[in-house]
């Protein structure tokens, strides 16, 4: 198997110079007669997106009790983080409350595909957050709401390979 060089693939149209050097060793490509990286296999992936519904107005009311809302955005990223890793998926991204991640299919035959367990930790996050929320919120925030917030976890998926 060749070593994978940026300039080489580059000259092939594979990548670009907006893509930079450090996404080369994560690109599996291969033409008839050469193969870059691992040898080729057509995956399905899904992809995971969330956010927090209300999370924004929620910022703006509690922004003098950081502390608890760190405690609530933290609970949150482990809920998440879990509900992923059971579901062998990778968390990949975290960006304030908004979250990406990725399941795969395998090569080896395993009890799921990549949308079911995408669709298995989502629900597992859901159930996750409003048990959370039901536990929770009271002692971390209700002193600190002079008005009504709802706050909510959406989720949405998208297969394709």
């Amino acid at each position: 198997m060749s070593e994978i060089n940026f300039e080489e693939l580059k000259s092939l149209g594979v990548v670009s110079e907006l893509h930079g050097k450090d996404v080369v060793p994560s690109i599996t490509f291969t033409t008839p007669n050469q193969s870059y990286g691992k040898p080729a296999f057509r995956e399905n992936i899904t992809v995971l997106f969330g956010d927090l519904r209300g999370f924004s107005k929620m910022c703006e009311i509690v922004k003098t009790d950081l502390p608890s809302l760190f405690k609530f955005l933290s609970e949150y990223i482990m809920i998440v983080k879990n509900a992923v890793n059971q579901y062998k998926g990778e968390l990949m991204n975290v960006m304030g409350d908004g979250v990406f991640a990725i399941f795969e299919d395998s090569e080896s035959p395993e009890k799921y595909n990549s949308a079911q367990k995408a669709v298995l930790a989502a629900i597992k996050m859901q159930k996750e957050f409003t048990k959370t929320i039901e536990q929770h919120w009271q002692e971390w925030f209700e002193e600190n709401f002079p008005e009504t917030v709802h706050i909510g976890l959406g989720i949405g998926l998208n297969t394709g390979g």
